[in-house]
Parts: structure tokens; C-alpha cells; sequence
């Protein structure tokens, strides 16, 4: 048993340190937060412009996004699973266009895209507002 554990964490350990991978591997990662409810950990992830949002606990962005936790429960009875369909990298490795396919509680599917960019060589969810 305490073998398993060990192997587990070291896994964990080298998924994390050997980099963020590509975009779609990261949006996977903010959209897993958002589904936990980790509401910081999700907007940590947002770019505006190229540059890094400067979130705080009680911002209108960590706001947004309990609402929109909320809107997708009383609507689609909640965010089951998102799959990547299809991720493109552009512009010299610096943005990419996301394809997602979000499955609902409801039994709906959608298919949405977002734009990510790099910013300090990490890939972020460009932010359209």
C-alpha cells in the first residue's frame, strides 16, 4: 500500500515539474478547477492582452465565476466533463484556439473555443470581456 502511495506522489510529482504541456493539457487543468470549485486557482489562469490578471479573493472575477458555477447548475444541472477536442498553436508558438466539448448534467453537449496565449511561458485562457 505504501508503495502505491509513493508511486502515486512521485508521478504527481514528475506530471508537475516536467512542465505545463500543451494548451490543451492546461486549459484541462483550469477547467478541472472550476468544476472542484476552485475559483482562484481557475482566474489564476486568465490573461487579458498578454498579460497575467492580478486576482484577488473578494475580485469581481472570482465573483463571475461562482456565478457562473451557479448558472451552469440551475441551467444544465451542473458541468460534468470537458473533452479537448482540438487544439491549434499560432503566432510563432505564442497563442492557440482551444476547441472544448463540455458534457452537462442535463445530458447536453456544446462545443465551445477560447484563445489562449503564453505570458511569462505559461499558458493562459485570454480573458474576452
Amino acid at each position: 500500500m505504501k508503495k502505491n502511495i509513493c508511486l502515486s506522489l512521485l508521478g504527481l510529482f514528475l506530471l508537475v515539474s516536467c512542465g505545463e504541456g500543451n494548451p490543451g493539457d492546461v486549459y484541462m487543468r483550469y477547467a478541472n478547477k472550476i468544476m472542484a470549485g476552485d475559483y482562484e486557482g481557475f482566474v489564476d489562469g486568465f490573461c487579458k492582452n498578454g498579460r497575467s490578471l492580478d486576482v484577488h479573493e473578494d475580485s469581481l472575477c472570482r465573483l463571475m465565476m461562482q456565478e457562473y458555477k451557479h448558472y451552469m447548475d440551475e441551467k444544465y444541472k451542473g458541468l460534468e466533463r470537458i473533452i479537448v477536442v482540438r487544439d491549434s498553436i499560432y503566432d510563432g508558438g505564442e497563442k492557440a484556439t482551444i476547441r472544448a466539448r463540455l458534457h452537462f448534467g442535463n445530458n447536453r453537449e456544446e462545443e465551445t473555443e477560447y484563445e489562449m496565449c503564453k505570458v511569462d511561458g505559461k499558458w493562459k485562457i485570454e480573458l474576452a470581456l
